[in-house]
């Protein structure tokens, strides 16, 4: 049913009737072009693919990676996502900051390298304030990346449930911490058979 047949519903329990039967339908992920990584080689390595843009936080995710590596973790972070003229405010402090553990930096010049980035990481995080559903984490899934997502927004419906313990963070404390702990031992990470059951997943 479309938006122009509503006013073709005439009463209240009609509607009803029809708004029972409608179901989210979630937007097309295209992830053929997404091959399985195998995640990083030595150190743990994790990517931001989002839009640097406020609502995504980019930010607080480059002070968690701080906070995490003042904390002893060894971290290799991959730095995606469309960037525009004005960067949020700090930006270029924290990109400062982090840039020893930087090991890619700006926007992939086509499809395959943005794909074979992917795949050369171990989890895929956000830090996003504001999100619709999530198709830079699903990418990241689809190349095996395990999730480091906020317990918030739609990712708790995106992720399913099983995940939900070891993907779902609860606030910038707890980011730096899964930070810590993964950095701590990343090679289950890098499984085979777990960075599969993740593209399943996507």
């Amino acid at each position: 049913m479309n938006l122009f047949a509503l006013d073709q519903l005439g009463t209240p329990a009609a509607l009803a009737a029809a708004l029972a039967e409608a179901h989210v339908v979630s937007p097309g992920v295209d992830v053929d072009q997404i091959p399985v990584g195998t995640g990083g080689s030595e150190a743990l390595r994790v990517v931001f693919n989002h839009r640097w843009e406020y609502d995504k936080d980019p930010i607080a995710f480059l002070r968690a990676a701080h906070a995490a590596a003042e904390a002893g973790a060894e971290l290799e972070l991959i730095l995606l996502g469309e960037r525009f003229e004005t960067l949020p405010e700090g930006s270029a402090e924290w990109l400062q900051k982090t840039a020893a553990m930087t090991v890619h930096q700006g926007f992939a010049g086509d499809r395959a390298h943005y794909a074979e980035l992917l795949g050369s990481a171990d989890l895929v995080a956000s830090t996003a304030q504001h999100e619709f559903f999530g198709i830079s984490a699903i990418e990241g899934l689809a190349a095996g990346c395990s999730p480091l997502l906020p317990k918030r927004l739609s990712y708790p419906d995106v992720l399913p449930e099983e995940w939900h313990a070891a993907g779902l963070y609860a606030d910038d404390a707890d980011l730096t911490a899964c930070l810590v702990g993964a950095a701590a031992d990343p090679a289950p990470l890098r499984a085979t058979h777990r960075r599969e059951r993740l593209r399943a997943v996507a």
